[in-house]
Protein backbone atom coordinates (compact mmCIF):
# COMPACT_ATOMS: atom_id res chain seq x y z
CA UNK A 1 0.00 0.00 0.00
CA UNK A 2 1.66 3.47 -0.91
CA UNK A 3 -0.13 6.13 1.49
CA UNK A 4 0.96 9.55 0.42
CA UNK A 5 -0.34 12.95 -1.09
CA UNK A 6 -0.42 14.56 -4.36
CA UNK A 7 0.07 17.67 -5.75
CA UNK A 8 -3.88 19.00 -5.17
CA UNK A 9 -3.31 17.62 -1.24
CA UNK A 10 -5.49 14.34 -2.08
CA UNK A 11 -4.21 11.51 -0.11
CA UNK A 12 -3.51 8.61 -2.54
CA UNK A 13 -4.02 4.99 -0.81
CA UNK A 14 -3.28 2.36 -3.08
CA UNK A 15 -1.47 1.44 -6.20
CA UNK A 16 -4.57 1.66 -8.13
CA UNK A 17 -6.02 4.75 -6.94
CA UNK A 18 -2.53 6.55 -7.82
CA UNK A 19 -3.02 4.18 -11.94
CA UNK A 20 -6.63 6.25 -12.26
CA UNK A 21 -5.58 9.46 -11.23
CA UNK A 22 -3.12 9.24 -13.89
CA UNK A 23 -5.06 8.10 -16.46
CA UNK A 24 -7.23 11.17 -15.82
CA UNK A 25 -4.68 13.39 -15.73
CA UNK A 26 -2.92 12.00 -18.45
CA UNK A 27 -6.78 12.49 -21.14
CA UNK A 28 -7.56 15.98 -19.89
CA UNK A 29 -4.03 16.94 -20.98
CA UNK A 30 -4.25 15.13 -24.87
CA UNK A 31 -8.10 16.29 -24.88
CA UNK A 32 -6.88 19.72 -24.19
CA UNK A 33 -4.52 19.64 -26.84
CA UNK A 34 -6.92 18.25 -29.60
CA UNK A 35 -8.43 21.23 -29.10
CA UNK A 36 -6.98 23.81 -28.20
CA UNK A 37 -6.39 26.85 -30.35
CA UNK A 38 -2.37 27.80 -31.64
CA UNK A 39 -1.10 30.97 -30.94
CA UNK A 40 1.26 33.06 -32.68
CA UNK A 41 4.82 33.87 -32.30
CA UNK A 42 6.27 37.30 -32.16
CA UNK A 43 7.91 38.16 -35.84
CA UNK A 44 7.77 39.51 -38.88
CA UNK A 45 4.37 37.44 -39.38
CA UNK A 46 2.52 35.19 -37.23
CA UNK A 47 0.47 32.31 -37.65
CA UNK A 48 -2.11 30.56 -35.48
CA UNK A 49 -4.72 28.45 -36.02
CA UNK A 50 -8.40 27.61 -34.02
CA UNK A 51 -9.96 24.54 -34.09
CA UNK A 52 -14.11 24.69 -34.67
CA UNK A 53 -16.55 21.79 -33.09
CA UNK A 54 -20.28 21.25 -34.30
CA UNK A 55 -22.72 18.56 -33.27
CA UNK A 56 -25.96 17.68 -35.43
CA UNK A 57 -28.00 15.41 -33.67
CA UNK A 58 -30.88 13.68 -34.52
CA UNK A 59 -33.60 16.10 -36.39
CA UNK A 60 -36.60 15.65 -39.02
CA UNK A 61 -39.07 17.70 -40.54
CA UNK A 62 -42.69 16.40 -42.56
CA UNK A 63 -43.75 19.67 -44.97
CA UNK A 64 -45.49 20.10 -47.98
CA UNK A 65 -48.62 18.06 -47.12
CA UNK A 66 -51.75 19.23 -49.30
CA UNK A 67 -55.19 17.63 -49.47
CA UNK A 68 -56.21 15.05 -51.22
CA UNK A 69 -59.38 14.96 -53.79
CA UNK A 70 -60.78 12.04 -54.81
CA UNK A 71 -63.63 13.49 -56.73
CA UNK A 72 -66.75 12.32 -57.76
CA UNK A 73 -66.82 8.47 -58.27
CA UNK A 74 -67.41 6.95 -61.69
CA UNK A 75 -69.68 4.43 -60.20
CA UNK A 76 -66.87 1.69 -62.24
CA UNK A 77 -63.84 2.38 -61.01
CA UNK A 78 -62.06 2.49 -57.31
CA UNK A 79 -61.04 5.85 -56.17
CA UNK A 80 -57.10 7.26 -56.20
CA UNK A 81 -55.34 9.85 -54.93
CA UNK A 82 -51.94 11.07 -53.87
CA UNK A 83 -49.46 13.59 -52.52
CA UNK A 84 -46.11 13.69 -52.39
CA UNK A 85 -44.80 14.85 -49.14
CA UNK A 86 -41.10 16.24 -48.08
CA UNK A 87 -39.64 14.19 -45.13
CA UNK A 88 -36.07 15.33 -44.38
CA UNK A 89 -33.97 13.71 -41.37
CA UNK A 90 -30.25 14.34 -40.05
CA UNK A 91 -30.16 10.44 -40.14
CA UNK A 92 -31.32 9.65 -43.47
CA UNK A 93 -33.67 7.93 -41.90
CA UNK A 94 -37.41 8.26 -39.98
CA UNK A 95 -40.05 6.12 -38.46
CA UNK A 96 -44.10 6.96 -39.61
CA UNK A 97 -46.94 6.46 -37.68
CA UNK A 98 -50.11 7.07 -38.87
CA UNK A 99 -54.05 7.14 -37.85
CA UNK A 100 -57.32 8.06 -39.06
CA UNK A 101 -60.43 9.53 -38.18
CA UNK A 102 -62.84 7.04 -39.05
CA UNK A 103 -64.14 6.33 -35.41
CA UNK A 104 -64.01 7.41 -31.66
CA UNK A 105 -61.35 9.93 -31.79
CA UNK A 106 -58.83 8.00 -30.49
CA UNK A 107 -55.01 7.58 -32.43
CA UNK A 108 -56.19 3.86 -33.31
CA UNK A 109 -58.93 5.09 -35.38
CA UNK A 110 -59.48 3.59 -38.76
CA UNK A 111 -58.18 5.33 -42.18
CA UNK A 112 -61.76 6.31 -44.05
CA UNK A 113 -64.29 8.98 -44.87
CA UNK A 114 -67.30 9.50 -43.21
CA UNK A 115 -70.47 10.83 -44.29
CA UNK A 116 -71.37 15.24 -43.72
CA UNK A 117 -75.67 13.96 -43.06
CA UNK A 118 -75.82 10.54 -43.37
CA UNK A 119 -72.80 9.23 -41.42
CA UNK A 120 -72.01 6.44 -43.64
CA UNK A 121 -68.35 5.23 -44.07
CA UNK A 122 -66.04 4.54 -46.23
CA UNK A 123 -62.63 2.83 -45.45
CA UNK A 124 -59.26 3.94 -47.19
CA UNK A 125 -56.48 1.61 -47.71
CA UNK A 126 -53.28 3.80 -47.73
CA UNK A 127 -49.74 3.42 -48.83
CA UNK A 128 -46.99 5.25 -47.88
CA UNK A 129 -43.68 5.25 -50.34
CA UNK A 130 -40.23 6.27 -49.12
CA UNK A 131 -37.43 8.09 -50.92
CA UNK A 132 -36.10 4.69 -52.06
CA UNK A 133 -39.08 3.79 -54.18
CA UNK A 134 -39.94 1.56 -51.35
CA UNK A 135 -43.83 0.98 -50.99
CA UNK A 136 -45.65 0.07 -47.34
CA UNK A 137 -49.38 -0.63 -46.45
CA UNK A 138 -50.38 1.47 -43.43
CA UNK A 139 -51.55 0.23 -40.44
CA UNK A 140 -53.48 2.77 -38.02
CA UNK A 141 -51.26 3.51 -35.14
CA UNK A 142 -48.64 1.22 -36.03
CA UNK A 143 -45.26 2.49 -37.07
CA UNK A 144 -42.94 1.68 -39.66
CA UNK A 145 -39.15 1.85 -39.43
CA UNK A 146 -36.05 2.42 -41.37
CA UNK A 147 -37.81 4.37 -44.36
CA UNK A 148 -35.66 6.42 -46.39
CA UNK A 149 -35.05 9.72 -46.57
CA UNK A 150 -32.76 11.27 -48.98
CA UNK A 151 -33.22 15.18 -49.46
CA UNK A 152 -30.37 17.37 -47.75
CA UNK A 153 -32.51 20.75 -47.66
CA UNK A 154 -35.20 20.48 -45.12
CA UNK A 155 -37.71 21.64 -48.11
CA UNK A 156 -36.77 18.88 -50.31
CA UNK A 157 -35.45 21.62 -53.20
CA UNK A 158 -31.59 20.07 -53.60
CA UNK A 159 -31.08 18.56 -56.39
CA UNK A 160 -32.10 14.76 -56.69
CA UNK A 161 -34.05 14.78 -53.44
CA UNK A 162 -36.73 12.51 -53.77
CA UNK A 163 -40.03 13.89 -51.60
CA UNK A 164 -42.41 10.62 -50.38
CA UNK A 165 -45.75 9.87 -51.70
CA UNK A 166 -49.03 9.06 -49.68
CA UNK A 167 -51.74 7.17 -51.85
CA UNK A 168 -54.95 6.39 -50.66
CA UNK A 169 -57.76 4.11 -52.26
CA UNK A 170 -61.34 3.76 -51.52
CA UNK A 171 -62.68 0.23 -53.00
CA UNK A 172 -65.34 -0.35 -55.17
CA UNK A 173 -66.95 -2.44 -53.02
CA UNK A 174 -66.92 0.20 -50.33
CA UNK A 175 -67.88 3.29 -52.62
CA UNK A 176 -70.97 0.82 -53.89
CA UNK A 177 -72.26 0.23 -50.07
CA UNK A 178 -72.19 3.90 -49.82
CA UNK A 179 -75.26 6.44 -49.79
CA UNK A 180 -75.65 9.43 -51.81
CA UNK A 181 -73.41 12.48 -49.38
CA UNK A 182 -69.87 14.34 -49.02
CA UNK A 183 -67.74 12.21 -47.05
CA UNK A 184 -64.63 13.63 -45.81
CA UNK A 185 -61.90 12.29 -43.21
CA UNK A 186 -58.46 12.92 -42.08
CA UNK A 187 -54.68 11.04 -42.36
CA UNK A 188 -52.60 12.18 -39.45
CA UNK A 189 -49.17 11.74 -40.33
CA UNK A 190 -46.01 11.42 -36.99
CA UNK A 191 -42.23 10.97 -38.49
CA UNK A 192 -39.16 10.51 -35.87
CA UNK A 193 -35.70 10.53 -36.33
CA UNK A 194 -34.12 7.56 -35.93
Amino acid sequence: MLIANNEDGIMIKTHKDLFKQLAVASLCTVSGLALAATQGNRGASSNGDTTITSSIPLKVQITDIADISLGSWDGNNPQVGSDEICVWSTSRKYSLTAYGDMGDGTSNDLFGLTGDTLFDTVPLSVVWTDSDATPKTLSPNAAESNLAANPKSVNCTDAGAQKATLQVTASVADLAAARKDTYTGKIFLEVTAE
